[in-house]
């Protein structure tokens, strides 16, 4: 787990995406800005998905924003798209979602019934 907090994390990955303010990324991420405050000054808990549209509007992955070790270099592809689709976006876009199941696991929240 990274030393920094979760707060700081996301103040350096907007500042990285050279994104301007907290606003804007709360706008890109749909959240309030309020909520954003409160998530990088450590007085609320990130939620999941709070995290995971943080990161998608980033442009990083969940577990960067989170501190947990990453999924991606465990993470081996072997699909082809038949539409004609990027192969990389659909890899992130897959990605995105093995590292939120990391993530959770990493909490003790499961998704299984």
């Amino acid at each position: 787990m990274s030393a920094l907090s979760t707060g700081a994390r996301i103040e350096k990955a907007r500042l990285a995406a050279q994104i301007a303010s907290r606003r804007e990324l709360a706008d890109k991420a749909g959240i309030s800005p309020s909520t954003l405050s409160r998530i990088i000054a450590g007085t609320q808990p990130a939620k999941a998905n709070e995290l995971l549209a943080l990161a998608m509007a980033l442009g990083c992955n969940l577990a960067e924003l989170a501190g947990i070790a990453t999924t991606a270099g465990h993470l081996q592809c072997g699909a082809r798209p038949d539409s004609g689709a990027n192969f990389e976006v659909m890899r992130e876009q897959l990605l995105q979602f093995f590292e939120l199941n990391s993530y959770l696991d990493e909490q003790s929240i499961s998704l299984r019934q």
